[in-house]
């Protein structure tokens, strides 16, 4: 450590005992008079927060899925999830509360309790208050997709060499427990509910449909008795994956061993365990407590313990002081039943981790620090256990972008969790501030700093910029006799400038797929002008979003009816201003089309009928506009050729391309008669509903 750090922390050091001696001395000017001292009106009042998502896609779920239910003093009370799966219960009182999460019918119910301490609990030493106290609790919730299909086939074992399928073997499909090792199980999931019953069939046969999706489950079967004769329990956890379908194949269970077994126990292998519990042990059959020998190693280091029984089969093993976080420790505990059989097995327990970092509300999302933190808020870091804010190692730094220390003061919240830092005056503005600090618990040699957190607690404020307002004077700028065809894309626009504008963004949307705003395109913004134009292309503009086939190799914007309506926002460093008016833009050009004779009229045949093919297209080109097929109509004016012979508008046979973009005529000209001089007119309409009328004169 080089002295200029060393100087730096001294400082800090002396700065935290000030501070320290301040709290604390305003606690001692009060005293207690009474062991329970009668509050006044405060209260501790309990808010739980956190995001439900689905647990296979980690997707938060969408505002209004899941339903969110508690009690409070006997009354129910529920509440939905917000937009991003965001919950949020305020008001609770101090107690114990089970709060259940209800999603989709293919989701699992899921459940947790939270306790809200009393006000005694957390004003030991201060007199009546009519202050409310906050207690606050973030809990994310995942909610597991019932997706998963376990089956398999149970036999017991009748003798030595003979296998017989079990009949009647109750199988659980079980979430309260993980196991960790063979002998060591942790707790489960927060599923509703945490247990699947079913029963083997005359094939032994078992099958569960719709188990939620979590990371595994165990699948155990009850003591099972076939012609007097015990049998132990089948216990296997098993992984599990969205839709799958798990085929655990042929189970045998077997005559119940006489060796005692742990069955439950709350020291589990690479489980955090609290260092200030004791640690408890339910056998599967009577002990003898007289030949039990416990013995509790930290390293070489052998640790003072007492053992306590309940019914000769929970054991409950006492160490004099609190184990120390973050070590490893080694239980062995040997002994006999009552029956006479030993037990004999070592443990490794590791404990539960010391102070750890929380939440920070420099924090707006997961790992992304604030860009725009408000200039007069204080920071508060929340931790997992009380700081010890006496501690001569706390180091808290905080320094602006161009490297000075910001000067503050330091306090904790009601609960001693959370350290609020006060700058002395406000942050500035658009700044950068880089926050460094070493927290400590009551536990020695206990502490969390900021590069153990992996967040970088770089943050910066809120920008003095207001948005800007609304745009206004948004029009086409295309002259004044322009009207959009079918497969328009490029179209300009105007607009007045807006006063602290640094960018315009065009957003639109149409009555088609795009119901929802699309970014199309960004204009840079300029002080010295009073309108601004731009133009678009939506080839490329928008993602190609609005052509409204997506097949037929032609961007055709307009087609089908489709209307796009524009808007434009003036944009900032503090943000978007509200849309302007829109502009729809729709197709209003009557398609171009030509009637094409390929055959003559004038059949000179004296004994055959001519059929003669006429096609309406737009002068056939591969992009052409699609016509609307719904719509036709058809007429013949005799004009030359044979005078005694006239076509009929409703012999005319037609057939429309297979793309809709043109119809082919046909006409059967009787043998002898002579019908060109003729006049064909035929009217159409696209299918955004412009008609068109074309004649020609048959030859």
């Amino acid at each position: 450590m080089d002295l200029e750090f060393a100087m730096k922390k001294i400082i800090l050091s002396a700065s935290f005992l000030l501070l320290t001696a301040m709290f604390f001395g305003s606690c001692s000017d009060h005293s207690v008079t009474s062991p329970e001292p009668e509050f006044a009106n405060g209260r501790v009042v309990g808010t739980v927060r956190g995001v439900i998502s689905d647990f296979t896609t980690n997707t938060p779920f969408d505002s209004s899925s899941v339903i969110v239910t508690w009690i409070d003093k006997g009354t129910t009370h529920s509440t939905m999830c917000k937009s991003s799966g965001y919950y949020y219960i305020d008001s609770l009182s101090s107690g114990t509360h089970e709060i259940t999460f209800t999603g989709p019918s293919t989701h699992s119910v899921s459940r947790i309790t939270v306790k809200v301490p009393e006000l005694n609990e957390i004003l030991d030493c201060c007199p009546a208050t009519n202050k409310n106290y906050h207690h606050s609790v973030t809990q994310n919730i995942s909610l597991y997709k019932k997706s998963n299909h376990v089956e398999g086939r149970i036999f017991y074992q009748k003798s030595l060499n003979n296998l017989e399928l079990a009949q009647g073997v109750t199988v659980v499909a079980d979430y309260r427990y993980v196991m960790d090792c063979p002998e060591s199980i942790s707790e489960g999931y927060n599923v509703i509910p945490a247990r699947y019953t079913t029963t083997t069939n005359s094939s032994g046969f078992f099958s569960f449909d719709s188990l939620p999706c979590t990371p595994s489950v165990i699948i155990k079967t009850l003591p099972y008795t076939n012609s007097g004769v015990e049998y132990s329990p089948y216990l296997k956890q098993i992984p599990l994956e969205d839709g799958s379908s798990h085929s655990m194949g042929d189970m045998v269970i077997y005559p119940a061993t006489n060796t005692p077994i742990i069955v439950q126990s709350n020291f589990i292998d690479s489980l955090k365990f609290p260092i200030n519990e004791d640690f408890i042990a339910t056998f599967s059959k009577k002990i003898d407590p007289s030949t039990f020998e416990i013995s509790l190693y930290n390293g070489v280091t052998r640790i003072e313990t007492s053992v306590s029984w309940t019914d000769s089969i929970t054991m409950t093993i006492s160490h004099f002081i609190d184990l120390r976080p973050d070590r490893t420790y080694t239980l062995s505990i040997k002994g006999k039943s009552k029956d006479n059989y030993t037990f004999d097995k070592t443990y490794t327990i590791h404990t539960q981790a010391g102070i750890e970092f929380l939440s920070t509300n420099l924090e707006i999302s997961q790992g992304i620090m604030a860009n725009a933190f408000p200039v007069e808020n204080n920071i508060e870091l929340t931790f997992s256990m009380v700081v010890n804010l006496s501690d001569p190692d706390n180091m808290v730094e905080l320094r602006d972008e161009n490297n000075y220390m910001v000067d503050f003061t330091v306090s904790l919240s009601a609960d001693q969790k959370t350290l609020i830092i006060n700058p002395v005056g406000n942050l500035e503005y658009d700044q950068t501030y880089t926050l460094k600090f070493e927290v400590h618990s009551s536990i020695p040699d206990d502490y969390v700093t900021n590069t153990e957190t992996g967040l970088s607690f770089v943050f910066t404020t809120e920008s003095a910029v207001t948005v800007p307002s609304q745009v206004t004077g948004f029009a086409l700028n295309m002259g004044s006799n322009w009207k959009a065809d079918y497969n328009t894309t490029s179209i300009s626009f105007i607009w007045n400038s807006v006063t602290g504008a640094n960018q315009y963004l065009i957003l639109a949307k149409d009555n088609h797929k795009n119901t929802d705003y699309v970014y199309i395109k960004s204009f840079n913004a300029s002080d010295n002008i009073t309108k601004h134009t731009g133009s678009i292309n939506l080839q490329w503009d928008g993602g190609g979003q609005f052509d409204y086939y997506d097949d037929d190799f032609i961007i055709t914007p307009f087609c089908g009816g489709n209307e796009i309506s524009f808007y434009i926002a003036a944009v900032n460093d503090a943000g978007r201003s509200i849309l302007s008016d829109p502009i729809t833009v729709k197709d209003e050009t009557s398609p171009a089309m030509e009637l094409l004779q390929y055959v003559s009229a004038n059949n000179s045949s004296s004994s055959s009928v001519r059929t003669i093919a006429i096609d309406l297209n737009g002068f056939g080109s591969a992009d052409a506009e699609y016509l609307d097929t719904d719509y036709l109509n058809i007429s013949v004016t005799e004009a030359g050729g044979d005078g005694s012979y006239a076509i009929s508008a409703d012999d005319i046979r037609h057939e429309w391309y297979i793309n809709g973009k043109g119809v082919t005529l046909y006409i059967d000209i009787p043998a002898g008669k002579d019908a060109s001089g003729n006049r064909l007119t035929v009217n159409c309409r696209d299918n955004s509903g412009n008609s068109t009328s074309v004649s020609a004169t048959l030859m």
